[in-house]
């Protein structure tokens, strides 16, 4: 019976490493993968694929060959329940970096980590007494008596840590859906996912709560057996649940998004049939000058969301519940603001020059949230991040070239200049958007042949 449930248990963990390990990998590969919000999901989930990594070997028998590795991930267990919450955080709220004291929740694991550096630094032979010592003890994997603390007090204080961050993400759900209830009602999958997080964290942590309140009453075997299939259950749950939704993996859609889906749904049309958007090229070749489209042509203006609820019931996949309440309305001045900001950022400051400038530094260059950028430039501006940084670029040559004499660059020279990558990427970003190549369109004389 004893192997049965060994073998049971070890199968569980290893079911639990590869689907959580695969969810990491699906997002750390997407273009939103290294997103801020995102990396805290990263790291919550990279922390539950090494909780069951540990788990597996320290079952398996495997750990007596890496004493070493006993032990030593434990300080990063202590900041996966923050970062949990801080993914939720940012995403409810629409943060676009974490905030300033958010370092004060690693202060845990800074602490643990100070208690295990001399244990850490022991010799293998110290380490595999204490393994063969806990490999006696069902509970031994989580029992962790290594520190300063008693046996079982970190995986209890882990638990209550959790209890409390899980408590504080399903706070900020339920808020959120009180005060921007049109999230929830057009984006229920988000929202879901999201629940399901904060419930599988729940769960873990009540489990590691309940078995360690009073670890030496009842059966080891059974408290194990419990402890053990919560522990896997949940990282099985949450990995499954992110592989079968893998647009949940590749960024959250956000509030414009919303709110353009709304207004679908209400007039009836059909979204593989956008509303217009603006059109054309930021890049005029007679003026020589940028001139975004937006101000020749209003955007779709925003949501009139005091509709009477009963007219959405209808065509909402969510019950409106608030009576009474009116669904907030997004305001283009948002965008305005945001096409200020950049403008100010690219005139000022000039950070295309810098080679390989990403949508990611832009926007946290003018402190707005990356998904908005994307917006403003696929469905305002409709150009692709990197055509728009490129019409900057050629403008400062062009503009540089009418005050100084450049003549005697060569044209891998003027790439590096305007922050081109290379010499190939400069001629052919000019002859895409002039239609001339560089030495004609710059009214360049050069000797090194394009």
């Amino acid at each position: 019976m004893g192997n049965r449930l060994l073998y049971f248990e070890t199968a569980l963990f290893a079911i639990g490493f590869f689907c959580t390990l695969l969810s990491s990998m699906v997002l750390l590969s997407g273009k939103d993968g290294r997103s801020p919000a995102n990396r805290f999901l990263v790291y919550f989930l990279v922390s539950m694929t090494v909780v069951m990594f540990m788990l597996y070997v320290i079952q398996g028998g495997f750990i007596v060959e890496i004493p070493w590795l006993y032990r030593l991930p434990s300080p990063m267990y202590y900041f996966m329940f923050p970062a949990a919450y801080i993914y939720v955080r940012m995403i409810l709220l629409d943060e676009a970096r974490p905030r300033k004291t958010d370092w004060l929740h690693a202060i845990p694991a800074l602490l643990h980590l100070v208690e295990m550096t001399p244990y850490y630094l022991s010799s293998n032979q110290r380490k595999l007494e204490h393994i063969l010592a806990d490999s006696t003890n069902p509970l031994g994997a989580v029992a962790h008596s290594e520190g300063w603390l008693p046996g079982y007090m970190h995986n209890f204080i882990r638990g209550c840590i959790g209890v409390i961050y899980a408590l504080l993400m399903m706070r900020l759900l339920w808020h959120s859906r009180r005060r921007r209830p049109a999230g929830f009602m057009v984006f229920p999958e988000m929202i879901q996912w999201l629940w399901v997080l904060s419930s599988m964290l729940m769960l873990f942590s009540l489990s590691l709560v309940m078995a360690f309140i009073a670890p030496g009453q009842g059966s080891l075997i059974v408290r194990s057996a419990l402890l053990y299939t919560i522990l896997a259950a949940t990282q099985i749950v949450s990995g499954l649940y992110l592989m079968l939704n893998p647009s949940l993996l590749f960024g959250m859609p956000k509030l414009e998004k919303m709110v353009g889906r709304l207004r679908l749904m209400r007039e009836g049309v059909q979204e593989d049939k956008p509303y217009p958007v603006l059109a054309g090229p930021l890049f005029n070749i007679e003026t020589n000058r940028i001139e975004p489209p937006f101000h020749a042509q209003q955007p779709p203006s925003p949501v009139e969301m005091e509709t009477p609820k009963e007219e959405l019931a209808e065509s909402l996949p969510f019950s409106m519940e608030e009576e009474g309440k009116e669904i907030k309305r997004f305001p283009q001045e948002m965008y305005d603001d945001f096409i200020n900001r950049m403008t100010r950022l690219m005139e000022d400051e000039k950070p295309f020059l810098r080679q390989r400038y990403s949508i990611s530094e832009l926007a946290h260059d003018v402190k707005v949230p990356q998904h908005h950028i994307s917006y403003l430039l696929n469905n305002i501006f409709q150009i692709r991040y990197n055509d728009y940084i490129n019409q900057f670029r050629i403008r400062y040559l062009k503009d540089r070239m009418a005050k100084e004499n450049l003549s005697h660059m060569t044209l891998e020279g003027l790439a590096l200049e305007a922050g081109f990558s290379s010499r190939i990427t400069f001629i052919r970003v000019v002859q895409k958007q002039t239609g001339m190549k560089p030495s004609e369109y710059f009214k360049l004389d050069l000797a090194e042949a394009e």
